[in-house]
């Protein structure tokens, strides 16, 4: 056996190759043959990809045709069918996008739902929101899951996670939890960033320095 090595990789998250291994996975289960294996593992990129941008599309309160025309990009299909970590980063990014755009300015699935009477003004709630009109703990959970995700898949789009506070305070319930939510995120972002890029730097090897990168970028 013949074993390569590249250290540069050893700044990249696992997370950016979730959707490949779990084909990877699957496919060890049935075959030991490397090329039926990545090709599984393409094929379930190019899945995620499909459910992820048609999610996307699906939430995106204005313009989700602009998400379609982004999705039909020849660099979004030769990405969406590879094993790099930038076909993951691509799709995430863009539903995370759509998702606070839709959480900050949806006027159907925020507010479509049930209905809550309080005082002479009738609140109401729906797909992201509880009867008052605030986003709900799971939703807040989910966006802090993608904030997380985005920050340790690449080192660049930890701003993106800042987008959040775009969200009127209303929203999260009141002004504290809005800086709480919107700091706390961007926090673990960039502390999840760094222990990745720490870890990386113990076996980054050719003269490459993580920790100087992280704090350069």
């Amino acid at each position: 056996e013949n074993w390569y090595v590249f250290p540069n990789m050893a700044l990249y998250s696992p997370v950016s190759y979730i959707p490949q291994l779990l084909g990877l996975v699957v496919t060890r289960l049935f075959t030991n043959k490397v090329l039926v294996m990545a090709y599984v593992g393409r094929l379930m990129m190019a899945l995620f990809t499909v459910i992820m941008l048609t999610l996307a599309i699906k939430i995106m309160p204005v313009k989700k045709e602009s998400v379609f025309i982004l999705g039909m990009l020849p660099m979004m299909f030769q990405e969406g069918i590879s094993w790099s970590a930038d076909a993951f980063i691509n799709v995430i990014a863009i539903f995370y996008i759509c998702y606070v755009l839709d959480l900050a300015f949806g006027k159907d699935a925020p507010y479509s739902g049930s209905t809550a009477t309080d005082g002479n003004a009738v609140v109401t709630g729906g797909t992201w929101c509880d009867t008052n009109g605030r986003i709900s703990t799971l939703n807040l959970i989910l966006l802090w899951v993608l904030s997380l995700t985005i920050a340790l898949c690449k080192v660049v789009y930890v701003p993106l996670i800042l987008l959040m506070v775009i969200i009127s305070k209303d929203r999260y319930g009141g002004r504290m939890k809005k800086i709480i939510n919107c700091c706390g995120a961007f926090i673990a972002g960039c502390a999840g960033r760094y222990l990745i890029v720490n870890v990386g730097a113990d076996v980054v090897t050719g003269g490459q320095n993580g920790i100087r990168q992280f704090f350069f970028q």
